[in-house]
C-alpha cells in the first residue's frame, strides 16, 4: 500500500503487479547509478550500444546533453559525441544580432523513437536574451545508427533523385486543412531543412515557430506514413535496412500500453518529460512523469516505471513537486530531476534485472510533498 513518504517496497516483476501503489525501494543499498555498474567490458554491438547524460551548468546556460557509448568504432564515437554536444550547446555566431546579450540557455533532449537498430533523439531549447519579450524554443531531431553511428537525414530513405519532398509536401497541405502553415505567406513546401523524426509506421514533418506560422502555434507537426511514400522508399538504403533489424521490443505498443496504464491510475502522462533506455537484456524500460488528473500546471506528479509494457511502480506513493527532466543516464539507468525550494534534487534510478533501485532517498529538506 502506499504511503506519504517513499516507499521501501521493492517493485519487481511479481510484487510490482500487485497494484498502483507499487513503488521503487527508497533506500540506495545494491543501488545502480552509473552506466560502468551495470556492464562489463566495452560493448561491440547496437545492442550493447547506449545514450548516457552529460551536464554543462554555468550563470547563463543549463545543459543536459546525449553522449553515446559502446560504438565499435572509437573514432566514430568521438565524432558522434562532438556532434551532439555541439548541437546540443548555444552557440553565438558572427551575425547573431543577440550575441553579445545577457541571456539564459536551457537545453536538454528525449529519446522519441527507437527502432532496429535507430535510435531517434530530439534536442529541446530554449533562449531568452534577457529583456525580450518571450524566448524562443528550438527542436532537433537527431536519427542516429547505434552500429555504425551514422547520423541519418530523412533523404536517406528515398531513392535518389526521388520526388519525395513533393510528395510530403502535398500530403502536408492536406492535412492542414485549416491553412494554418499560410499564416505569414504562402507556404512552399517541405525542405530537407525542416524537422523530421520517426514514429510508429512512419514519420512526422515539423516546422518552428515563425517558420510558418505565428509562435503561439509552438511547433506544428504533420504525421507521414510509410504506406503513403512507399514508393519512393530505397528498401536497400543504409537507413531503411537499419530500421528493419529485429528486436524484442515494440516501443510504440509498449509506449501506448504504458500510457494508457497511467491514465487508468488516475493521472494524464507529461510527454515532454519521459524516457527510455535499453535494460541490458534486450527489453527496454520506461519512465514517464505524470499528474492527476485535476491538475493541468504539472505542479503535483509522480513518475511511473515500466519494463516493456509490465508496470513495475512509482518513485513514491504520494504525489510530489513538479517533475523537471527525465533522462537516460546509461544502459539501464534514468536520472529524474526534481524541482525543490532550492536546487533541483537529482535521483538516478537503475535496473538490477529484478528491481529498480534509487541511488539515494529524498532527503529530509525535500519538503515538496502534495497535499493534493
Amino acid at each position: 500500500m502506499a504511503t506519504n513518504q517513499p516507499s521501501a517496497m521493492a517493485a519487481n516483476a511479481t510484487g510490482s503487479q500487485n497494484g498502483a501503489n507499487s513503488t521503487v525501494p527508497g533506500s540506495p543499498t545494491n543501488s545502480v547509478s552509473t552506466a560502468a555498474s551495470t556492464t562489463s567490458g566495452t560493448p561491440q554491438s547496437a545492442q550493447a550500444a547506449y545514450i548516457v547524460a552529460k551536464q554543462f551548468h554555468n550563470q547563463e546556460n543549463d545543459v543536459s546533453y546525449p553522449q553515446v557509448v559502446g560504438l565499435p568504432n572509437p573514432s566514430v564515437e568521438n565524432s558522434v559525441n562532438q556532434y551532439l554536444k555541439q548541437h546540443s550547446l548555444y552557440t553565438a555566431n558572427a551575425n547573431d544580432s543577440g550575441a553579445n546579450l545577457a541571456h539564459t540557455y536551457t537545453s536538454d533532449y528525449n529519446v522519441v523513437w527507437r527502432q532496429g537498430n535507430v535510435v531517434n533523439i530530439m534536442l529541446n531549447s530554449y533562449y531568452y536574451p534577457q529583456g525580450a519579450a518571450h524566448g524562443m524554443p528550438g527542436q532537433e531531431s537527431i536519427m542516429l545508427d547505434l552500429r555504425t553511428g551514422k547520423i541519418y537525414q530523412i533523404a536517406n530513405l528515398f531513392k535518389s533523385g526521388s520526388p519525395y519532398l513533393k510528395r510530403i509536401s502535398d500530403l502536408v497541405r492536406q492535412q492542414d486543412s485549416g491553412h494554418e502553415l499560410n499564416s505569414f505567406q504562402t507556404f512552399t513546401g517541405v525542405t530537407d531543412q525542416d524537422g523530421f523524426y520517426l514514429t510508429s509506421g512512419g514519420f512526422k514533418v515539423f516546422f518552428s515557430p515563425y517558420e510558418w506560422t505565428p509562435y503561439a502555434l509552438g511547433f506544428p507537426e504533420f504525421t507521414i506514413p510509410y504506406t503513403q511514400v512507399s514508393d519512393l522508399i530505397d528498401p536497400s538504403a543504409d537507413f531503411w535496412q537499419a530500421l528493419q533489424v529485429p528486436t524484442k521490443f515494440d516501443m510504440a505498443a509498449d509506449t501506448k500500453l504504458n500510457l494508457t496504464k497511467i491514465k487508468s491510475l488516475g493521472y494524464v502522462p507529461d510527454d515532454s518529460t519521459s524516457t527510455t533506455v535499453p535494460d541490458g537484456s534486450g527489453n527496454l524500460l520506461y519512465a514517464f512523469s505524470a499528474s492527476p488528473q485535476a491538475v493541468t500546471d504539472g505542479s503535483v506528479a509522480k513518475v511511473f516505471f515500466f519494463l516493456g509494457h509490465q508496470y513495475l511502480g512509482t518513485d513514491t506513493g504520494k504525489d510530489h513537486g513538479p517533475v523537471l527532466h527525465v533522462s537516460p543516464v546509461g544502459m539501464a539507468t534514468m536520472s529524474v530531476r526534481y524541482e525543490t525550494s532550492g536546487a533541483p534534487l537529482e535521483i538516478d534510478y537503475g535496473w538490477n534485472g529484478s528491481a529498480l533501485q534509487p541511488n539515494r532517498s529524498f532527503p529530509p529538506s525535500y519538503t515538496e510533498w502534495s497535499s493534493k
